[in-house]
């Protein structure tokens, strides 16, 4: 591959990636704002629906997204990575007879890292949501009241 082909190839794929980060963001902080989440406006006290194929468009991605979660999304586009990446350098050694081994070494460390950092992340809010019903259960907030007749006879 050409210095050249590939420097652009680097360069299209970071503008590609920015870009999609970008809608994601704007998609979530959009919805966390209220009322533009659901493409309502308030003009003078009256909400309008705005009709665009833009707000439609958003609007559907970001329903898409509240159901599906970041860390599936994440998970989604760390296995895509994989898979693309694994089928490149197939194709590489077809072609050269040998792969880039700091590219696979950089590549798997930073995915390994990665899925490694987002369970770090759900153990720690399981454990989080484990004390806190935990502790609800010690004062007493989940406990339902017991009458004679829950109780056993003999």
């Amino acid at each position: 591959m050409k210095p050249a082909v590939f420097f652009a190839a680097c360069i299209s794929s970071f503008i590609l990636g920015f870009f999609a980060l970008y809608l994601v963001a704007s998609i979530f902080s959009r919805r966390r704002a209220g009322q533009h989440a659901k493409g309502t406006v308030t003009v003078s006290g009256t909400s309008v629906k705005k009709t665009s194929l833009f707000s439609r468009v958003r609007a559907a991605i970001s329903g898409f997204f509240s159901r599906l979660g970041v860390m599936n999304l994440i998970l989604a586009v760390v296995g895509v990575s994989v898979v693309l990446f694994t089928r490149e350098m197939i194709g590489l050694f077809r072609e050269y007879g040998a792969i880039p081994d700091n590219l696979c070494i950089c590549f798997f460390s930073f995915v390994g890292g990665e899925c490694g950092v987002m369970g770090w992340i759900k153990t720690t809010k399981e454990r989080k949501q484990e004390r806190k019903w935990q502790e609800e259960d010690r004062m007493g907030v989940n406990a339902t009241p017991y009458d004679d007749n829950d109780l056993p006879k003999g």
